[in-house]
């Protein structure tokens, strides 16, 4: 993991905004901006069971996946919109695949 956190909270009255998702009881969903500066910003939605549970959402698995950074080839097909996503065996904050009868 690199020397210092890149996460940092968002306001919750601002967040679903700007990941452009509803927040979902269990599903964490993130938008990755690739416009904004060289490396992007990635905004993570956290699911209902995880903002509930009374952790500090920097301390959450995907919080920490995403301090990982993202690789841009994995989101190739997934910037700038939302996205459900998973952590995958390397620790990094992936869009999860799609299932054929899904519009997300």
């Amino acid at each position: 993991m690199g020397e210092q956190a890149m996460t940092r909270i968002v306001p919750s009255d601002q967040i679903e905004d700007l990941v452009g998702a509803e927040r979902d009881p269990d599903v964490h969903f993130a938008r990755a901006i690739d416009e904004e500066d060289e490396y992007g910003t990635v905004y993570i939605l956290h699911s209902d069971t995880c903002r509930n549970s009374g952790i500090d959402l920097r301390s959450c698995a995907y919080s920490i996946a995403l301090d990982e950074g993202i690789l841009p080839d994995e989101w190739e097909d997934s910037f700038n919109k939302p996205v459900p996503v998973l952590i995958n065996k390397e620790g990094r904050l992936i869009p999860a695949p799609r299932k054929p009868w899904t519009t997300i």
